[in-house]
């Protein structure tokens, strides 16, 4: 602002000769350049963003892996197989609590608590008579079962596949194709990555993360539904169960960073659609892992 003042003053007094009304006009030209590019240098790089409308957001019910696979599962319902989940399957009805964890689930294989310490026997070790069957996500996926070695409200990665092909075939039957695919942490062979996350958002297909919560390997399953880029930091956006708000987490592999908070260890893709033609054909799953 000095040098501008400087300026007009100079012009002012009438100091000004052909050659140095040049020489001001230069230096004129040079603080409004100088000025722009200030001002551009401070502009915020482009947001580019990427987020699956319509996904419900559940709290958790007796399990984060049943949980996160009921959204899915509630997102599909809406969006071309309705007879997933009775009724309405946005907010989380009874209805929708029943597909994720049933009172009878709980009652067989969250009784007695056992919320950390040792696992206490439940009736997954009874003979079938003796226990109910199944009939949720939590049971497909063996979750707080003492048989799978799970506390209550644990599940294994590898279960939440068959656990979302085999509540599909409860519910709608045959007619149907079910894909799914565990994504691995590469350090293990597997393809759990950026592009793999993106492409599946792109798709329009909430996937299921296995993710260290707190950077101390408390492992929780979330909702993954969307990503973005913001001044070159790759975050994934995800409903995590604890509450109904979208959150926003760096994108970063459990096994290259090890102590991050909600660093991603895994997926599990999910894909539906009826079979293409009009013949009676029993449900097509098909899992695999990449």
């Amino acid at each position: 602002m000095k040098t501008l003042d400087t300026i007009r003053a100079l012009i002012s007094l009438k100091y000004v000769r052909t050659g140095l009304l040049l020489v001001v006009l230069a230096l004129l030209a040079v603080v409004v350049l100088v000025n722009t590019r200030a001002g551009a240098a401070e502009a915020p790089e482009a947001i580019t963003e990427e987020v699956i409308s319509g996904v419900p957001a559940y709290l958790d019910r007796h399990g984060s892996g049943p949980t996160a696979a009921g959204m899915v599962i509630g997102y599909w319902d809406g969006n071309g197989f309705g007879n997933l989940i009775a009724g309405d399957a946005f907010t989380q009805t009874d209805e929708v609590n029943a597909a994720i964890a049933s009172e009878e689930n709980y009652t067989d294989y969250c009784l007695p608590r056992d919320d950390d310490g040792e696992i206490l026997r439940d009736k997954s070790e009874d003979p079938p008579f003796m226990r109910h069957e199944d009939n949720c996500l939590a049971d497909y996926m063996k979750t707080s079962q003492s048989a799978y070695a799970n506390w209550y409200g644990y599940s294994a990665f590898m279960d939440v596949g068959p656990a979302l092909q085999a509540y599909v075939l409860q519910t709608l039957g045959p007619g149907y194709v079910v894909e799914t695919t565990n994504l691995r942490e590469p350090e293990f062979g597997g393809t759990m990555n950026w592009d793999n996350l993106r492409a599946e958002i792109d798709a329009g297909r909430p996937l299921i993360l296995l993710v260290d919560k707190t950077g101390a390997k408390e492992r929780v399953f979330v909702t993954a539904v969307g990503y973005r880029t913001v001044d070159q930091t790759q975050e994934y956006a995800c409903y995590n169960t604890l509450d109904q708000n979208l959150h926003w987490y760096e994108f970063a592999l459990w096994t290259q960073t090890w102590t991050q908070q909600w660093a991603v260890s895994s997926g599990v893709t999910f894909r539906i659609q009826p079979l293409d033609n009009g013949v009676f054909l029993p449900l097509v799953m098909r899992s695999s892992d990449s």
